[in-house]
């Protein structure tokens, strides 16, 4: 025979019902927020069949200053020549700096990572996390085997920029 009165007690206490409206509060709040706060739209757009000319094209971009660092979305017209899909992820997506270093990804933990489906031409949109030292130089994207300009090598200074405010970006170049 179980003894039921145990639980039922603790539904009684007022601090059980606190925490579990509080719970409950904080889960609505991170649903809520998670489906408004992030404006970039889709990350693949317009995907088309592959057009056998069709080269990687960096279109534009925006860069958003974090304090001492900034992330740079990028709008990418791209092929996938492959018969397989494309995970647009490392090793197939790199943006090199001037010394030739890997800059980041920007990943969000809640998000799968974009994919491109076989033989199609899209629109993307790429985002990076870059660190003060990779805004000093070029920095060229190589998406599986293709390589654009995304910055020239004039050094940019992050300072000028205003922290959590999206500065458009003339690709390649950067000028303030």
């Amino acid at each position: 025979m179980t003894d039921r009165s145990g639980v039922m007690k603790v539904f009684q206490r007022i601090e059980v019902w606190v925490l579990l409206v509080l719970a409950a509060g904080a889960t609505a709040f991170v649903f809520i927020t998670s489906r408004d706060g992030d404006e970039r739209g889709p990350v693949v757009a317009n995907a088309e069949p592959a057009k056998p000319d069709a080269r990687l094209e960096v279109r534009g971009g925006t860069l958003v200053r974090d304090f001492g660092n900034a992330r740079l979305d990028l709008k990418v017209h791209l092929t996938n020549k492959r018969a397989s899909k494309l995970l647009l992820i490392n090793p197939a997506v790199r943006l090199l700096n001037a010394k030739g270093t890997e800059v980041p990804a920007f990943v969000l933990p809640v998000e799968p990572p974009p994919e491109l489906p076989p033989h199609t031409t899209a629109d993307v949109l790429l985002r990076f996390w870059l660190e003060k030292d990779d805004l000093a130089g070029k920095l060229t994207l190589e998406v599986d085997g293709e390589s654009a300009e995304v910055k020239t090598s004039a050094p940019y200074d992050l300072g000028k920029l205003k922290n959590d405010e999206p500065q458009r970006l003339q690709v390649p170049g950067w000028s303030h």
